[in-house]
């Protein structure tokens, strides 16, 4: 569990957040949507938020509580899966060929 305190790991966290930043922008360029500073903040609060269920699942793995974390993963899962789906329409995003 070293590994995931080390600097390699939060530098290797670092890059992969570059790309997925990069990859909603090509993505929406693709797509011809515009990107607005607060549709950015509604998906980096939606990435923060994913983020966070992913961090409370594995800490409750991690404390050796099994049932609780298929409990909370699945809850906040959910959530995280239909917060998405919101945030696409909200965003006008979906429904586009």
């Amino acid at each position: 569990m070293a590994f995931f305190s080390s600097s390699a790991f939060w530098f290797m966290e670092g890059i992969l957040l570059c790309l997925v930043l990069a990859g909603i922008s090509a993505w929406a360029g693709e797509r011809g949507v515009k990107m607005t500073l607060w549709k950015w903040l509604a998906a980096g609060g939606w990435i923060v938020f994913a983020s966070l269920s992913i961090a409370v699942t594995a800490t409750f793995l991690g404390e050796g509580e099994g049932t609780a974390a298929l409990r909370m993963g699945a809850v906040m899962g959910a959530m995280v899966l239909i917060s998405a789906f919101i945030i696409l329409r909200f965003l006008g995003l979906t429904g586009r060929e």
